[in-house]
């Protein structure tokens, strides 16, 4: 039961921040470079990673998902290229894009799972 307290102290009101949350959890969980939750306008809604990978990320998933649906391989980029999952769901009538940057194959699919679970609970709920 130590892991229910603890993530329970991290929840908040605050829909925004408790987005963030449960990206962080995600990515910690799996050791994961970056996860983002996107807007169909590219517009970032919660990330946890480096801020300036996330918001860049955030711009293009949009442009992935509406070309590919649902993603897994690599993203290039000037620094080289980066393992990634890209999958599209909705939340009432919003398009969203949730990404999960670098780690496992495996760990990356069951915390993008867990994480759209997770932000479309904290959206619906707001």
């Amino acid at each position: 039961m130590p892991n229910e307290r603890e993530r329970r102290k991290t929840r908040s009101s605050e829909i925004f921040r408790a987005l963030g949350l449960q990206l962080s959890s995600c990515r910690e969980d799996a050791s994961l470079d970056a996860m983002v939750l996107s807007d169909e306008d590219g517009l970032c809604l919660a990330a946890s990673g480096p801020e300036s990978t996330c918001q860049e990320l955030a711009a293009t998933l949009p442009l992935i998902g509406r070309k590919a649906g649902d993603f897994s391989g690599v993203l290039l980029a000037p620094g080289g290229g980066m393992s990634a999952m890209v999958q599209r769901f909705r939340v009432d009538s919003a398009e969203l894009y949730m990404c999960a940057l670098g780690g496992d194959e495996d760990l990356r699919a069951r915390q993008i799972a867990r994480s759209i679970r997770g932000c479309a609970r904290i959206l619906a709920s707001g």
